[in-house]
């Protein structure tokens, strides 16, 4: 099988991990050719993993910029054979491209999967939800939409319709646990023993939401670790943040890293924060690598399906540093029960409903 995943940059935000996961499964089948081509130049460094396998080829868009690396992509499209068994895309701006280019018989595969990444049509309002609406305008021609809750699902029926819902269904992300294991067990103890770690992971902006944590911390008065892992344009205002707001604390600013999950490993506690999500990874990557006890805000749908997570009522500063106090004051182990649960979300049942949703064999 012939596979070409379509993605606006090669930096790794949760949308890029659910298709980096993905990749891993589908290139160990030595018969599966898999082309990546990236619509901006970033060179991360981050896929350099698959250069190691003679069935990925990934290739880029010569364009520091995602607007014009679609134009470059339309050189691309145009050598596309139909001999593609599959296209698959992750967000919106790229999902709306191919299905632009499908629907005027400019680019030909045989499947043409959409992965939803967030609920758009409840971020927005006025002009810029206007023109979100008649940007999803050229959806409907997918085989497949795929949506990562309920409520997301939900939402783009209510808000898009119909026709350009089709073929949606509901496919929670998944995790390669084989990668996670392999990190955490080359990992070493980064544990401070005498604090109470708390870990933040994700890309410092706005829509995370990392300020709520830090003022929500300038009350509190105990040995707490707090380490922020991530980088982003917001690193600067943040840490300016931490030094005036949490003086109480230890706060340690990581950056990016390739191996988080050591950080979620020795985590009392995790917190996610952010406004909205199409659905956090993290949280599900915080419960397989063995952090202890979740904080989430109401930032997403299905939360009531995950155990012994707390999710906050809002986005009060007050209400979270009562949560917080209460963690470090009466600390929980859920660790088992989320590894447990955890277990569900493989990369290779991901597949599997993706082939069942077609009826592929």
């Amino acid at each position: 099988m012939k596979f070409l995943l379509v993605l606006p940059t090669d930096r790794l935000g949760g949308a890029e991990r659910v298709a980096m996961n993905l990749v891993r499964l589908l290139a160990k089948n030595e018969h599966h050719i898999i082309y990546i081509h990236f619509l901006s130049l970033d060179k991360s460094l981050s896929w350099d993993e698959f250069n190691n396998f003679s069935n990925v080829n990934i290739t880029y868009s010569y364009s520091s910029s995602v607007k014009f690396g679609i134009l470059s992509f339309l050189n691309v499209a145009r050598e596309i054979e139909d001999s593609i068994d599959y296209i698959y895309s992750t967000h919106a701006h790229v999902n709306i491209l191919l299905c632009t280019l499908r629907r005027i018989g400019f680019l030909k595969c045989k499947k043409l999967i959409l992965r939803e990444s967030s609920i758009l049509s409840t971020r927005y309002s006025g002009f810029k939800k206007r023109l979100i609406d008649i940007a999803y305008l050229p959806y409907g021609n997918q085989d497949l939409l795929i949506c990562q809750t309920n409520l997301m699902r939900e939402k783009i029926i209510e808000h898009r319709g119909l026709r350009i819902s089709k073929n949606s269904i509901v496919i929670p992300n998944p995790l390669d646990f084989e990668k996670i294991n392999t990190n955490l067990k080359f990992s070493n103890n980064i544990q401070h023993p005498s604090y109470f770690n708390v870990v933040m992971v994700g890309r410092l902006i706005e829509i995370k939401n990392h300020k709520l944590v830090l003022e929500s911390l300038s009350n509190i008065k105990m040995n707490i670790n707090f380490i922020v892992v991530g980088e982003g344009p917001l690193r600067n205002d943040l840490e300016d943040l931490a030094n005036h707001c949490a003086k109480n604390i230890k706060v340690d600013f990581v950056g990016a890293v390739s191996n988080p999950y050591k950080y979620m490993k020795c985590a009392d506690l995790g917190i996610i924060s952010s406004f909205s999500e199409g659905f956090p990874n993290v949280l599900i990557e915080m419960m397989a690598s063995g952090t202890k006890d979740i904080i989430i805000t109401p930032c997403t749908g299905d939360l009531n399906l995950i155990p012994n997570i707390t999710v906050t009522e809002g986005f009060s500063v007050y209400e979270m540093e009562q949560i917080i106090t209460n963690k470090v004051n009466n600390p929980l182990d859920n660790s088992n029960v989320y590894k447990n649960y955890s277990l569900s979300r493989d990369v290779k049942s991901y597949w599997d409903c993706i082939k069942d949703a077609m009826e592929i064999k």
